[in-house]
């Protein structure tokens, strides 16, 4: 009798230690799933996010390369010609109190010619900037063969052009020719254009290194020289 009461109650003992239930298992299985997806899609975006940042910051540099690269030829550059449909059309200052230039022909540091212009895309939409190939003379600048500057994802808008003061000869040349060179557009992260575009804007400002004024005015102070006249004879690079 005693041993039938201790299996008894062990029976009931270990009925009693029951597990999960299949609908209990289920339920904490949806939510653990659940879970994993809204952190592995989290995980997946702020990766994605961290790629686009990248890819942005590379092409902002390489832009950020090519408008040092021309801050650096105009700067050492001379007879600045400013355009504004062709380099037919070039006259000296432009952009100012008018539209701005799309084309910028000068000579650079050997007295070779070679311009800088913005030319549509070819789906009219944006532009491209592009530098020609060295040119003896003015007249056949427009001749030689260009390549394009701006990386693929970069579309530049009728916003970017050239100012150009200064430049003038005769009497009326009494400032020092500087430019400002303006890139806006809009990036993509990918070349063919098919995402979200990112707005963008790049402006710098370059004078010409050559002293080319008619006089320069160093005052009538202590000195007493007043305006010192420039030999103009001299060539460009002893100037």
């Amino acid at each position: 009798m005693k041993n039938f009461f201790i299996k008894k109650n062990k029976k009931n003992y270990i009925s009693k230690k029951g597990g999960f239930t299949i609908v209990e298992t289920m339920i904490a299985v949806a939510l653990f799933t659940i879970i994993m997806i809204i952190g592995i899609g989290a995980l997946l975006n702020a990766s994605n996010y961290h790629k686009k940042s990248q890819k942005f910051r590379s092409i902002m540099d390489n832009l950020s390369f090519v408008m040092e690269d021309m801050s650096r030829s105009l700067r050492t550059g001379s007879n600045y010609h400013c355009g504004i449909d062709s380099i037919t059309l070039a006259v000296p200052d432009c952009g100012d109190n008018g539209p701005l230039g799309t084309t910028l022909a000068f000579q650079d540091a050997t007295l070779k010619w070679q311009y800088y212009a913005f030319t549509a895309t070819s789906d009219n939409r944006y532009n491209d900037i592009i530098r020609s190939f060295q040119s003896e003379t003015l007249a056949d600048l427009s001749l030689m063969g260009t390549v394009t500057l701006n990386p693929a994802e970069v579309k530049l808008d009728s916003n970017s052009g050239f100012i150009v003061r200064g430049a003038e000869l005769g009497s009326a040349d009494n400032i020092q020719p500087y430019i400002i060179i303006r890139l806006s557009g809009v990036i993509f992260t990918n070349s063919s254009g098919n995402n979200d575009p990112i707005p963008f804007s790049l402006e710098t400002s370059v004078s010409q290194r050559l002293i080319d004024v008619d006089q320069i005015d160093i005052g009538s102070g202590d000195l007493g020289l007043g305006a010192v006249p420039l030999d103009n004879n001299l060539p460009p690079a002893t100037r």
